[in-house]
C-alpha cells in the first residue's frame, strides 16, 4: 500500500469506527505528512488499548513492518507495573506477558530497536532475543528533559548495527 493510498485508508476506518461528531472533532483535522525515512517512534503507550487499534487500522501494520529497521518502541511498563492506566491488567485479559517482554513480543514484527527501563535490566537479554536492538535506562518521563532523553536513547539505537 503506497502512502497516497494509505491515508485515505486510514481515514474510511475511523469513519466506520467512530461516531460523527468523534470523527469530525479528533480525525477530520489531522494531516498525513510524510517525514521522510527517519524514526519511527512507538511511544510508551498502552498497547491494547492505544497502539493496538492503530496497528488494527487497514495497512498499518504492513506500513510499520517495511519500515522495520527503523522503529523504535518504548516499554509503557516499568519492573511490570503501568505509569498508570489498565495496561497491566489488559495485557493479562490478552494472555501477554504483562512486562517489558511481553510488550516487545508484541511489536517484533514491526520494531528493531527496544528502549526499556533499568528496573528491568534482567529481560534485556531475552529480549535481544527477539531480534531487537536494545537501550536499557530510566524510562519515566517525568518531564521534558527526560522525554528528551530518552528519545535520544531510541534515536541511538538506529545507529547501532542491526541485530543478529
Amino acid at each position: 500500500m503506497s502512502t497516497a493510498s494509505f491515508w485515505p485508508s486510514c481515514l474510511e476506518a475511523f469513519r466506520r469506527e467512530l461516531t460523527p461528531q468523534q470523527f469530525n472533532t479528533w480525525i477530520r483535522p489531522l494531516r498525513l505528512e510524510h517525514a521522510g525515512d527517519g524514526l519511527v517512534l512507538i511511544a510508551p503507550s498502552n498497547p491494547s488499548i492505544s497502539i493496538g487499534p492503530i496497528l488494527r487500522v487497514p495497512g498499518m501494520h504492513a506500513l510499520l513492518a517495511a519500515a522495520r529497521s527503523r522503529t523504535v518502541a518504548i516499554s509503557p511498563l516499568i519492573a511490570g507495573r503501568a505509569v498508570k492506566g489498565p495496561t497491566v491488567e489488559l495485557m493479562r485479559a490478552q494472555g501477554v506477558r504483562p512486562d517489558a517482554l511481553g510488550v516487545a513480543g508484541l511489536y517484533r514484527e514491526i520494531a528493531a530497536g527496544f528502549v526499556m527501563d533499568t528496573a528491568d535490566a534482567v529481560l534485556a537479554p531475552s529480549i535481544a532475543e527477539l531480534g531487537y536492538r536494545i537501550a536499557v535506562r530510566p524510562t519515566a518521563l517525568d518531564d521534558g528533559d527526560s522525554a528528551r532523553q530518552v528519545a535520544a536513547a531510541a534515536m541511538d539505537l538506529l545507529r547501532q548495527p542491526a541485530a543478529a
